[in-house]
């Protein structure tokens, strides 16, 4: 029997600027979308405490200073915005960026996450994220942008190297409580 491919949901997919009240489900995609991506990449245990509460929690405070325009990792780094994709008003992916905030990359855009509800996954919502993140790195006059990647998640390597980015030798730990360090590597595509 032959294997019907995923239906594309393109002609579907709403990209909005997210606001407070969008902090529940940008958590419940946040929570889903990292126990299936990273099982087998970060322990179980880890992954099952995760909350869907907690998450809301931190978000809505890093919503309510993204829309006010106010550093969203604290201290005085850049602001960062977060746009949703919604199909029939649901939300069911999110994209973060901004100017970059590793040391040296404020004069370049940053992906710093985009995660899509499994039940999602390949039917164009990644790509639709990325393309308004995109559209509006380059509006902002940024000429390339970059994303960290965990090393292991190579899924989500192959799905940004077919949208343009490719790995440019940048690596670092990421370190997680209740986790052994984590590789990441950096991806960068030229906007310009």
């Amino acid at each position: 029997m032959t294997e019907v491919p995923p239906m594309s949901l393109a002609d579907e997919i709403r990209v909005r600027d997210a606001t407070t009240d969008d902090a529940r489900e940008v958590a419940r995609v946040h929570v889903d979308a990292w126990r299936v991506a990273y099982a087998g990449i970060i322990p179980d245990s880890l992954l099952a405490s995760h909350s869907v509460s907690e998450r809301a929690a931190g978000g809505d405070a890093w919503l309510r200073a993204s829309v006010d325009e106010r550093p969203t990792d604290g201290g005085e780094g850049p602001s960062h915005r977060l746009v949703v994709a919604e199909v029939a008003g649901n939300v069911i992916g999110w994209a973060a960026f901004g100017q970059g905030r590793d040391p040296g990359t404020r004069v370049e855009g940053e992906l710093a996450g985009l995660y899509v509800d499994p039940a999602f996954w390949s039917r164009g919502v990644g790509r639709s994220l990325v393309d308004a993140v995109v559209d509006d790195l380059t509006r902002r006059g940024n000429k390339s942008a970059y994303v960290w990647v965990l090393r292991k998640n190579l899924p989500a390597i192959r799905f940004y190297t077919r949208l343009g980015w490719q790995l440019d030798g940048g690596e670092k730990i990421l370190a997680i409580e209740g986790a052994s360090s984590l590789e990441e590597d950096r991806l960068r595509r030229d906007l310009g």
